[in-house]
């Protein structure tokens, strides 16, 4: 290339990496935010279910409560006629 002037290329090379720099900051910037996205979205997901397994495992509970004092009504009133 003897009719390009050197500082030129110099310059072009320069600007080449610059914009590539700037390209692969921007692109790393982005995917931070998404990331950073990801897991703002995913707490909320995450108490959602929590909370959503709490309300079974209570439910489960008291499900489980109300045999056992079924249960225990049956074997009182058992023994109560027994013992007459």
């Amino acid at each position: 290339m003897p009719g390009v002037n050197p500082k030129i290329g110099v310059l072009a090379v320069a600007v080449t990496a610059i914009t590539a720099c700037g390209a692969w900051v921007g692109a790393n910037i982005e995917e931070s935010q998404k990331v950073k996205k990801i897991k703002e979205e995913s707490l909320p997901l995450k108490i959602s279910r929590l909370r959503s397994t709490r309300e079974v495992l209570v439910a489960r509970r008291n499900e489980i409560e109300s045999k056992i004092l079924s249960f225990q009504q049956e074997q009182q009133r058992h023994h109560q006629e027994q013992q007459r």
